[in-house]
């Protein structure tokens, strides 16, 4: 099914890219099973979402993750 996003969390106070996945549109906002790393960047800083592209297969998404 055509319903994955790609998605990348960047930190807020460098704009700096910190986290990079692929799920559906609900993922890419939840803060729900996020290894530790990523939670510690977020307690310190803060995030934001950028979609990267959406209505993807999984398989065209992992390709886009790769680069």
């Amino acid at each position: 099914m055509d319903n994955k996003v790609l998605y990348q969390h960047e930190r807020l106070d460098n704009n700096k890219l910190f986290y990079v996945g692929i799920g559906n549109i609900t993922r890419a906002y939840s803060k729900h099973g996020r290894n530790q790393y990523w939670k510690n960047v977020v307690n310190k800083v803060g995030y934001k979402v950028r979609i990267i592209e959406k209505n993807l297969t999984w398989k065209a998404a992992c390709e886009m993750e790769k680069c």
